[in-house]
């Protein structure tokens, strides 16, 4: 079975009664979508496990979501040859996966990406102005 890393297999055991679903999602779709819920937590750390369980009282909607496409694929498979319709569906169910995904714990909070993009932005000016001078984290970290 795949994985966010379509490289890396992953196993687990499933319960008799359940139900498995594989959906692939471009990484920079995700991503983006992500950004956009302000899913912060769907980071490096959350992709490095290469599995998701999804809550149970939100997998009714993706299922719902993937009748009507299966209902569509058999009734009218022309409608998936539309220039848009790829847009559509992941406008549609990329949002309804990541609002599914239980939120993820985290010990250490992580800053928001324009809190991260003001840090970088201030590093760079920092080392611009003093470019003779040896630079560490440890003294970027304390300044």
């Amino acid at each position: 079975m795949d994985g966010f890393d379509r490289q890396r297999k992953t196993g687990f055991v499933s319960p008799q009664v359940g139900m498995m679903v594989e959906i692939f999602i471009p990484v920079g779709i995700f991503e983006a979508c992500a950004n956009d819920l302000q899913r912060y937590d769907l980071d490096d750390r959350f992709l490095a496990k290469n599995h998701v369980s999804i809550l149970p009282d939100r997998i009714g909607q993706i299922k719902d979501y993937l009748r009507e496409l299966f209902w569509l694929a058999q009734h009218k498979p022309d409608w998936f040859d539309k220039p848009h319709v790829q847009q559509l569906v992941a406008n549609d169910l990329v949002p309804l996966v990541i609002q599914a995904i239980p939120i993820q714990g985290s010990s250490t909070p992580t800053l928001k990406p324009s809190r991260r993009r003001k840090l970088i932005a201030q590093a760079e000016l920092e080392m611009v102005a003093h470019l003779e001078k040896p630079l560490t984290l440890k003294e970027q970290s304390t300044s």
